[in-house]
């Protein structure tokens, strides 16, 4: 792994067997593909819904967006990788989400984005990573576990919208 000007930590993840891929930072020309993946994983969104979004978040030094891209170059997966404070618990990295190509699931995509984030976490000084996994995907139910991820507890969450004046 590499350490980049900008405190990402950038390599190639490499396993036999797995699909070839690169992990590098997400870049503005990646967020066409990166919408594209938002509506595989379940919240459908336009580029010009996500490139704001990735514009404020690749501005945050304490974030870090990667993507997986293949030999032929086309991105395919991301992971959003972020610091978590809370006044109730020690600091910790926390995946802001993750998703991989339908066409390239069970390939070790998932698996490299994974150690990518994990690898940025540790360079930070984080001792763990948490994320949030929705009820209903129970493939990622079974992914996490089998890189050491433990279920440490079930929520609700819940949502208001705001009037806008």
């Amino acid at each position: 792994m590499n350490k980049s000007v900008d405190g990402c930590v950038t390599g190639t993840p490499t396993r036999e067997g797995d699909y070839p891929i690169l992990i590098r930072q997400m870049r503005e020309d990646d967020i066409p593909t990166v919408a594209r993946l938002c509506g595989q994983w379940g919240y459908p969104a336009s580029l010009e819904q996500v490139l704001p979004r990735f514009l404020q978040l690749a501005a945050d030094p304490n974030r870090c967006l990667y993507v997986a891209q293949a030999d032929d170059g086309q991105v395919v997966g991301w992971v959003d990788v972020h610091a978590y404070h809370t006044l109730a618990a020690d600091s910790t990295a926390e995946i802001g989400g993750i998703v991989v190509d339908q066409s390239c699931r069970r390939q070790g995509v998932g698996r490299a984005l994974m150690a990518q984030a994990e690898a940025w976490a540790q360079s930070r000084g984080y001792s763990s990573v948490r994320l949030r996994s929705n009820a209903a995907r129970s493939e990622a139910h079974q992914f996490y576990p089998g890189l050491g991820y433990q279920l440490v507890k079930t929520q609700h969450v819940y949502a208001k919208k705001l009037t806008q004046y």
